[in-house]
């Protein structure tokens, strides 16, 4: 890099105009975790549609139960309605179609829900997880995943880490091209598309599964534009 910014900096002429510089910078923070997720798909089987639904409410009301006794929250979706918190394939695919159909040995008609239950801290997820294994028609509880309540403070957090970055880029800049100050102008967020999830309540689309984490830590980061005008010495 020497050779160019040296050859930009002969360039240079004593007259100098302003150098208007767009600089892409990616804040980047870690935040401790405080909510952890994990779905499980609660099945059931019956002679008829009825008895089908009645078993899978019970079951569905005792994985509450246990859920609630571990210190957690859990509800309830229909089995056709699904969002892929499973980070296992094999456990993904089965939650993708729900259970209909699957298992015939309680009867001819199937029914199925997922429970999505949530906790403030690992210990409690894994408490939760541990009181649902094994229950009646409960499978494929996955990894569970961490995320933030509120992501903003990270989020603010990142952008002034970019912030802090592109600063020192225009910076360089200035000082390879021989030039003086750098004055902000302008910031773009138009690359940032994580903002696309802030108010899903929680809720991640199966596309952005990745946003989450398995571990006690939540990476956030941030991409912006910034803008800088580099004026000549004086």
């Amino acid at each position: 890099m020497a050779p160019f910014w040296l050859g930009l900096a002969l360039a240079a002429p004593a007259n100098a105009q302003p150098v208007t510089v767009e600089i892409v910078a990616v804040g980047h923070v870690e935040t401790p975790a405080d909510r952890f997720e994990l779905s499980a798909l609660v099945t059931a089987g019956g002679d008829s549609d009825a008895a089908a639904a009645a078993t899978l409410a019970k079951r569905k009301q005792d994985v509450l139960t246990k859920v609630a006794a571990a210190g957690a929250h859990g509800e309830t979706r229909d089995g056709n309605e699904f969002e892929l918190f499973a980070t296992d394939p094999v456990a993904a695919m089965s939650l993708r179609g729900g259970a209909v159909g699957e298992d015939k040995t309680e009867g001819k008609v199937q029914a199925s829900a997922i429970v999505t239950i949530s906790a403030p801290t690992r210990a409690v997820i894994t408490q939760a997880k541990a009181a649902i294994t094994g229950m009646p028609g409960v499978k494929n509880t996955g990894t569970p995943l961490s995320s933030l309540n509120d992501a903003v403070p990270a989020r603010r957090a990142a952008k002034a880490d970019a912030l802090t970055k592109a600063r020192a880029e225009a910076d360089a800049y200035s000082a390879n091209l021989g030039l003086g100050s750098a004055t902000l102008t302008a910031i773009s967020e138009k690359s940032d598309i994580s903002g696309m999830f802030q108010a899903t309540n929680g809720k991640v689309p199966a596309f952005a599964m990745f946003q989450k984490s398995t571990g006690d830590v939540v990476a956030t980061e941030v991409t912006i534009t910034v803008t800088y005008r580099i004026d000549p010495k004086r």
